[in-house]
């Protein structure tokens, strides 16, 4: 049986990371990455607010199977993906 590793945030490491957190984490930041973030965390460091993400993706949902940063009004280079 696979050993569930325990992901934390980097910058508050009181809070624990859930797999879709962790997952997103990959998507935006890199699959080679070794510092996590909560969803504050990076919303923050994208300068967005974490409600401005989950609006887009559930805007898109249906009819998107990803999401560019400027579809929620910010010029980085960033893809969204939902894997539900």
């Amino acid at each position: 049986m696979k050993k569930k590793m325990i992901r934390r945030c980097h910058n508050c490491p009181d809070k624990i990371l859930n797999k879709d957190t962790v997952a997103l984490n990959l998507k935006l930041l890199g699959r080679d990455l070794t510092d996590f973030y909560c969803l504050d965390c990076m919303a923050e460091s994208l300068e967005v607010t974490v409600q401005d993400l989950l609006d887009t993706l559930s805007a898109h949902r249906e009819a998107c199977v990803g999401m560019a940063a400027n579809m929620i009004g910010v010029q980085k280079r960033i893809i969204v993906f939902d894997n539900a």
